[in-house]
């Protein structure tokens, strides 16, 4: 059986902008309920512009930032590396380059061990890698390692196989989550 949370958005989700600094987020009773979710899966759906991947992302940097020493690899899971590049390192909307995360982290583009986030943390660096979800080749080499949680970002658009992956190998790995 699945320890999953599954919970829809709607289009009432915050009253004002909270871009650059996450203490501007104001919550409301269904993304209060996601920053306070434990479950193994979390599935958030909703309209387009609802806030879905920033409460998505700030969940993830939440649970990467309070890994545990040995917890290391998590997957950042989208269409391509470019699109996973658009809207999370380079764009000033992505939580990754709000305060306090904002300088917490370093990007390695492709070359040797893949695309990866480095963040931080007091115990230690975790490594985000970036696949695409729609190359088997891609991110066959990644589901080969160990992980510890996965993002995959628009999970709609992704790959039968490769989401039957993940919800496989995290279901059968205790500590490990995975949103999407």
């Amino acid at each position: 059986m699945l320890n999953c949370g599954i919970m829809s958005l709607g289009v009432d989700y915050m009253l004002k902008s909270a871009v650059g600094d996450i203490k501007t987020i104001i919550y409301n009773d269904k993304t209060s309920l996601i920053k306070r979710d434990s479950h193994k899966f979390l599935v958030i759906y909703g309209a387009t512009g609802n806030g879905k991947s920033m409460v998505s992302t700030l969940k993830m940097i939440k649970r990467i930032f309070q890994a545990k020493v040995h917890e290391k690899n998590f997957i950042l899971a989208g269409k391509d590396i470019t699109t996973l590049e658009k809207r999370f390192i380079n764009s000033d909307y992505s939580v990754l380059n709000w305060r306090p995360f904002k300088g917490k982290w370093v990007y390695k583009k492709q070359g040797v061990g893949g695309a990866k986030v480095i963040f931080k943390t007091k115990t230690g660096d975790k490594y985000l890698y970036l696949t695409p979800f729609n190359n088997k080749d891609a991110y066959s080499s990644i589901l080969g390692n160990t992980l510890n949680g996965v993002f995959v970002d628009e999970a709609v658009e992704a790959d039968d196989l490769f989401l039957q992956e993940i919800v496989s190998r995290v279901n059968r790995t205790d500590g490990t989550w995975a949103i999407f």
